[in-house]
């Protein structure tokens, strides 16, 4: 940043600001940020003092996420049940990939799907289409655990008891590529998995997938 001299007779270097953005002339001084801009780093929102002076930082709580748009909203609202889902080859008939999205829990064990294992790590999948732009924050796996606590359906020889879904790769759709949005491992049972700088926008028709590993 530069000010005219006592003498009025030329420019002198007042400060240095950390960027070009940063120089707010009109008040002759450096801004900490630019006014009014956010972003989000995972739960936690940044929204920029409308002066530019003070970096105002929120942690997003309980089930809120972060809007890079500047606000914590609010979080979880169940999005799958309105996708198509799709995978690299498992269950069909009463246990296709249309059972991955149903919205029930594991307490309705006989309505579950599987997904084929090979020798060919990466190479399987589960996708999730919408047919518009979603954002998403978070994804909840549920599923059948080994102990088979609660009562697991048997129907054809096809028991429900250690259905579960141990790790793997997932990844969003940006509009351009698929975006790594983190891994997971060692998983026994239900969980929630927080994407990696959520909440994410995905994009056109194929928009979540999981890359499950060799098993």
């Amino acid at each position: 940043m530069q000010v005219c001299n006592a003498g009025r007779t030329a420019y002198q270097t007042a400060s240095t600001c950390g960027s070009a953005a940063l120089c707010d002339a009109a008040n002759a001084r450096c801004n900490v940020c630019q006014p009014n801009a956010a972003f989000c780093s995972g739960y936690v929102l940044h929204k920029c003092a409308a002066n530019g002076q003070a970096d105002n930082v929120t942690t997003c709580t309980g089930t809120q996420v972060c809007n890079p748009a500047g606000s914590c909203d609010p979080g979880c609202t169940n999005i799958g049940t309105a996708a198509s889902a799709s995978f690299s080859g498992g269950g069909s008939g009463n246990w296709d990939a249309t059972h991955m999205i149903n919205g029930l829990n594991a307490t309705n064990a006989c309505d579950y799907t599987w997904v084929n294992s090979t020798a060919t790590p990466g190479a399987n999948y589960i996708q999730l289409n919408w047919a518009q732009n979603r954002t998403v924050g978070m994804i909840h796996i549920d599923t059948s655990a080994n102990s088979g606590s609660p009562a697991v359906c048997t129907s054809a020889s096809l028991g429900g008891a250690g259905r579960t879904l141990s790790g793997g790769n997932v990844q969003w759709w940006n509009g351009a590529a698929w975006v790594d949005g983190g891994t997971f491992s060692g998983r026994t049972d239900d969980f929630d998995f927080v994407l990696s700088g959520a909440p994410v926008v995905t994009h056109g028709d194929s928009n979540l997938r999981n890359h499950l590993p060799d098993r």
